[in-house]
């Protein structure tokens, strides 16, 4: 088995951290991730345009996915640059306001109930996750 690698129940699976630090190693660059507590960018829920125009529902109940974007943020500032199409801007950039988007549609983010664990009744499964 390669460097990154481990056996799993699915065969191969790879550990993203090793990979990253294989890469960083590679170009002679000593990596140390940032501290997310004064790295991470903070992104208001409700704030997606002056009066959260940007979001259904003013993005009242959009907790959740917000969350995940900035974690994704974190991420990309960190050396995972096939996260995001650029790094954070603003929370009103197109990239940030789309992927926000996205991550609601993912995560199955109602405007009215939130993020629930349950899918819509049209899933077979009923289960989110």
């Amino acid at each position: 088995m390669g460097f990154g690698q481990s056996p799993g129940p699915l065969g191969r699976c790879y550990d993203a951290t090793a990979l990253r630090s294989a890469d960083v190693a590679q170009k002679g660059q000593t990596h140390v991730w940032s501290n997310p507590l004064t790295n991470t960018p903070s992104i208001i829920q409700y704030q997606f345009g002056a009066w959260g125009q940007y979001m259904p529902g003013d993005g009242e109940m959009y907790c959740a996915p917000t969350s995940l974007v900035m974690g994704l943020h974190w991420l990309y500032a960190n050396g995972f640059t096939q996260l995001e199409p650029a790094p954070f801007s603003n929370q009103d950039d197109p990239d940030t306001v789309n992927l926000e988007r996205v991550i609601v549609g993912l995560v199955n983010t109602s405007s009215k109930a939130g993020t629930t664990r349950t899918a819509p009744a049209s899933t077979s499964t009923g289960r989110l996750w």
